[in-house]
């Protein structure tokens, strides 16, 4: 029964029991605040738009010549499988010969202006020195190997 008494009473006596707080200001209040110098707090402003509005697009980008960087990439592709492929009879040092070839014209075509990967034209001549130098290297072995063995054996 005592609920019911609670349903009777206006707003600021509810408040006032209760310790309500009201969400709502009147534009009666309002006014009060505004003419005792009391600051109302203001909805913030909308943000900006985003990118250019509809209907206009950004202006072209210059064309330029198209950089020719294929003589370095194949070079640094067949550094690697040359490195790769070292034991396989002979076939990575072909590949090696062919890296080095590759390389020296990308470094050629960087010099001319042509194209503008120079790191990876010389990585790829690089990988075919080291690649020729270690099928020279492993070509040297396999000899002596064989000189020793026919020796050993009196034939």
């Amino acid at each position: 029964m005592g609920a019911l008494w609670a349903i009777r009473l206006t707003w600021a006596e509810r408040a006032a029991r209760f310790g309500l707080v009201r969400a709502t200001v009147s534009v009666a209040e309002m006014s009060t605040c505004e003419t005792k110098g009391l600051a109302m707090a203001t909805p913030p402003p909308p943000p900006p738009p985003l990118g250019p509005p509809s209907g206009m697009q950004y202006p072209p980008q210059p064309y330029g010549p198209v950089p020719q960087n294929g003589m370095g990439v194949a070079s640094l592709v067949l550094g690697i499988v040359g490195l790769a492929l070292l034991c396989a009879y002979g076939f990575g040092f072909i590949l090696s010969i062919l890296a080095i070839v590759f390389g020296k014209i990308g470094l050629n075509r960087v010099d001319q202006g042509l194209a503008n990967n120079r790191s990876v034209a010389k990585a790829g001549f690089v990988l075919g020195i080291i690649g020729t130098a270690l099928a020279a290297v492993a070509l040297v072995v396999i000899v002596i190997v064989v000189l020793a063995g026919v020796a050993s054996n009196g034939v």
